[in-house]
């Protein structure tokens, strides 16, 4: 209190005057300035201390209905923190020192009234210390209050370290990663970090401490169920008031998902552009099984596909990285077929769902269980491959560690299914298109032959005609040359046929009887869809005639049978027949 330019309000219990005045004479004195308010009585000074703020108490010891000690007492319960001065000429040295025990700031006796300005100036410094200190230790509770609630809401990890790097604070956070937040202060912050990562984290954390410059990094974090996230931390330090660094903190934020996601992302780009450059199922299966291997840290991937005709599944693409181990499961997975239900692909296929299993070891319904579980194959995935409501194939993969199952990586593997199915379907299409060029080629081509046939025929069929009409020819002749004749017309037949496959012939409708038209083409279809497949005819009787185009109807017959064939790879029987059918108008 320098000069104390304030003026200090004196609450003054004081039944004399002369030592009423004698106060107000020593403290201006001692370039104190007092606002003094005199009381005599216990009933005023409780009602001034009640009614108003001061900032000094000062008392006499003996007054006619009360004392010192009262006034003590009452100050103490109604306003603790005003400093409190007994002056008194009768005080005594043991009442004195009771007086400092009851919570006085101090004691003046009048014999040695000096004493008093110091007194009262000492007081009023130590009370406003005292507000100083209140204050401090106020906003320091309340710093401590919002860091203890920005700790407890916060889900980074916060850490403070000693320059060794143990841990002497931990937030809340970490309780769900390793447990108690308490008991880790002290241990060693490098333990918890990936063997593969810990000494690079603890060469940068020298470094930190070193320079007094925090880094921002990433690594791997080993948490007590044994799992594995991927976090990123930025540090800073903490000086003392040498500059010396004394503590580093580290903030570090879980980004395990956003990293799964980038490699999700990076993984289905891969695979859409292994689609775009792959000419069959195989040669792009053979791809996105090793980008899913690479990405994902699977071991094993396998392609099954649908053998229709055996009606079971087949494994038909396989990779894994360069290893003699697997070479076993290799051989076994290219000599196991599955029926729907059967094994993993099996299940995948009769479903049409995907499956996860995360302990291959406590899977039943697994073919190769006990060989999986020898080569150290821990968890398995599977997915089908469909276009629109049919399984084409299925998918799967093994890993050596034990995996638990992720919605959003089955979702990424389910957009690739579709992907992919749509890449069988257009590899389909164009299959389709490249036959349909072929056949139109074939049809170019016959109409050509069959249009220079047709003129050979004419030539050889009219000659035919002028002979027989010779009168010195042997009947046996004539009958040879009427064979002859027959056979240019059965030719003739052939070419048009072939010029109504490659359409250059007219639309001619006549009436036709469908069995007559039939029998026509039998020995033309026999030869269209090869030895494989029996042709059967099935006539029916007393048909109507149809107004058609002949040739139209050779032409539809004709598509009929060869997407008949193309359906029986394998081989079969083809019915053909005709039947009088009524239909409702």
């Amino acid at each position: 209190m320098n000069g104390h330019e304030r003026t200090i309000k004196v609450l003054l219990l004081e039944d004399n005057p002369r030592d009423v005045a004698l106060v107000a004479a020593l403290l201006e004195q001692d370039a104190l300035h007092c606002d003094l308010h005199r009381v005599t009585t216990g009933e005023d000074f409780a009602a001034a201390l009640k009614n108003e703020p001061f900032d000094l108490i000062i008392s006499d010891y003996t007054l006619p209905s009360f004392n010192g000690f009262a006034a003590l007492a009452l100050r103490q319960e109604v306003a603790p923190d005003v400093p409190f001065v007994l002056f008194s000429g009768s005080l005594g040295e043991e009442n004195a020192v009771e007086s400092l025990k009851k919570g006085a700031t101090d004691y003046v006796i009048k014999q040695r009234p000096e004493r008093l300005g110091p007194s009262v100036r000492r007081a009023i410094q130590e009370a406003e210390g005292q507000v100083e200190r209140r204050r401090i230790e106020d906003q320091l509770r309340k710093q401590n209050e919002l860091f203890r609630r920005i700790g407890e809401n916060v889900e980074d990890l916060v850490v403070v370290l000693d320059v060794e790097g143990r841990r002497v604070y931990n937030s809340p956070s970490y309780r769900k990663l390793l447990g108690d937040p308490q008991l880790l202060v002290g241990t060693d912050s490098f333990e918890e970090i990936h063997p593969d990562d810990r000494e690079r984290i603890r060469l940068l954390f020298r470094e930190t401490v070193a320079t007094g410059a925090g880094q921002r990094t990433e690594y791997r974090f080993l948490l007590n169920d044994g799992s594995v996230r991927l976090v990123e931390s930025q540090g800073s330090v903490i000086r003392d008031k040498e500059g010396r660094v004394e503590n580093v903190v580290v903030i570090s934020r879980d980004v395990t998902q956003r990293k799964q996601a980038e490699q999700r992302l990076t993984a289905h780009h891969a695979m859409t552009q292994a689609l775009a450059k792959s000419t069959t199922l195989t040669e792009a299966a053979k791809r996105i099984l090793e980008i899913a291997c690479h990405e994902f840290e699977w071991d094993f991937g396998e392609l099954w596909t649908v053998d229709t005709a055996a009606k079971r599944l087949r494994c038909v693409e396989i990779w894994h990285p360069p290893s003699t181990e697997l070479n076993e499961f290799v051989a076994v997975s290219r000599q196991t077929t599955f029926a729907a239900g059967e094994g993993l692909p099996g299940r995948v296929w009769k479903t049409g769902q995907p499956a996860w299993v995360a302990d291959v070891a406590q899977e039943t319904n697994l073919s190769n269980k006990v060989l999986a579980t020898r080569l150290g194959l821990r968890s398995a995935i599977a997915f089908p491959i469909r276009l629109r409501d049919e399984t084409l194939a299925v998918i799967d993969f093994f890993s050596s560690k034990i995996l638990s199952p992720d919605d959003e990586l089955l979702g990424m593997f389910a957009t690739v299914s579709s992907q992919i199915g749509q890449f069988i379907e257009r590899k389909q299409i164009e299959e389709q298109f490249r036959q349909s060029q072929k056949m139109e080629a074939f049809g170019q081509l016959a109409g050509g032959v069959a249009h220079d046939f047709n003129n050979i025929l004419a030539v050889i069929m009219g000659y035919t005609t002028l002979m027989m009409e010779g009168e010195d020819l042997s009947a046996e002749v004539k009958e040879q040359l009427k064979e002859v004749f027959s056979a240019g017309e059965r030719a003739a037949n052939l070419t048009r046929q072939l010029l109504t496959f490659s359409r250059k012939k007219e639309m001619q409708v006549n009436p036709l009887d469908l069995n007559e038209v039939i029998g026509n083409m039998t020995k033309m279809l026999g030869r269209i869809i090869g030895e494989d497949i029996r042709l059967q005819w099935s006539y029916g009787s007393n048909l109507p005639t149809v107004q058609a185009d002949e040739g139209m109807i050779e032409q539809v017959l004709m598509n009929l049978v060869v997407n008949a064939r193309d359906a029986m790879a394998k081989g079969g029987q083809l019915i053909i027949g005709t039947d009088r059918v009524a239909t409702d108008a």
